[in-house]
């Protein structure tokens, strides 16, 4: 009989611990920040706007300057998280999404990157490139604001 309680109070304080470890780890990826960066865009943007540029449905600014995207790899985390939380995407359906519109003429491929800084420095020499990225890099590029925050 005591056996059993010994038991079922293991089984509870593991099911507590993973419960735990789901709710914290949920916690960290859903308060994760982005940047968007840009080199000729705009100031401010709304996220409306910014999910509509980063999935190609804008091509150009309003000065007529081609919009260049710069995204990290979905192999990142950074990127894993971009196209969970801006593309509402798996990796899988983001890669799909662009292949489908390259080869249809729609769009140009995007530039992927492996580094953040990789990212920023190709923002800061391309005129019209705009990119997502996950820690504030000053220098490189400008910040754009996302309806009225720097991060978002």
């Amino acid at each position: 009989m005591q056996r059993k309680i010994y038991i079922r109070s293991f089984i509870c304080l593991l099911l507590a611990g993973v419960f735990a470890l789901f709710t914290s780890f949920n916690l960290a990826t859903d308060e994760a920040k982005f940047y968007a960066l840009g080199n000729r865009t705009p100031d401010n943007l709304t996220f409306a706007e910014l999910h509509s540029i980063l999935r190609g449905e804008k091509q150009r600014w309003k000065d007529g300057t081609k919009i260049t995207l710069a995204l990290m790899k979905s192999s990142t985390p950074i990127g894993s998280m971009v196209t969970k939380k801006i593309f509402f995407m798996t990796d899988k359906e983001l890669n799909k999404y662009f292949l489908s519109l390259v080869f249809q003429g729609k769009i140009s491929a995007p530039v992927f990157f492996d580094s953040e800084a990789e990212l920023s420095d190709y923002i800061a020499k391309n005129e019209g490139a705009i990119g997502v990225v996950g820690t504030e890099i000053k220098g490189k590029g400008k910040i754009i604001l996302i309806d009225g925050k720097a991060n978002f």
